[in-house]
């Protein structure tokens, strides 16, 4: 059997299976997806993002609890895609219509732990950070990720996020 090939998802595609919105829609891209398995999301730094306004004026520097979110919001991409025939998987695809545009999720991910995350380096403006994900465990509906951020090749957080799978709104 040939393995799945790695898919990418623009803004635009992330808006229809994720149901947050500016200002916690975080990820500008996430690439080689792997239905269910794995992905890596991508977030360009802009000091024009108004959370630098107060964290912190004199040194902005991006919150780890946001860094957090973005690992959950790519574990959610990731669990979230339709498999590569397009058809539902187990975990579920949140968008009934996906192809068609943002429409009622028959399932959502909602974040559902946090485990042993570390903050190595501070990530700061200009920076590109890249979210790195892989299915580690599945509890029933519980989905649990490895997570890997880096800025370059350097390491800036890791940790553990659990996705969560609950009836969306047209369920």
């Amino acid at each position: 059997m040939t393995p799945p090939s790695p898919v990418c998802y623009s803004a635009d595609e992330i808006r229809r299976l994720l149901p947050h919105r500016h200002p916690f829609s975080l990820l500008d891209r996430v690439e080689e997806v792997i239905a269910g398995r794995s992905g890596t999301g991508i977030k360009n730094i802009t000091i024009s993002d108004p959370v630098f306004s107060g964290h912190f004026p004199d040194r902005a520097i991006y919150p780890g609890v946001l860094l957090i979110e973005i690992a959950g919001q790519t574990a959610g991409i990731v669990q979230q895609a339709p498999a590569p025939d397009g058809h539902a998987r187990a975990g579920g695809d949140v968008r009934a219509d996906a192809a068609d545009g943002p429409g009622p999720a028959a399932m959502m991910g909602v974040l559902g732990r946090v485990k042993r995350f570390t903050f190595h380096h501070p990530v700061v403006p200009g920076d590109v950070l890249a979210c790195h994900v892989a299915c580690r465990t599945v509890f029933g509906d519980m989905f649990e990720y490895g997570a890997r951020l880096t800025v370059g090749s350097r390491l800036v957080a890791e940790g553990t996020v659990a996705v969560v799978m609950q009836p969306g709104e047209s369920a």
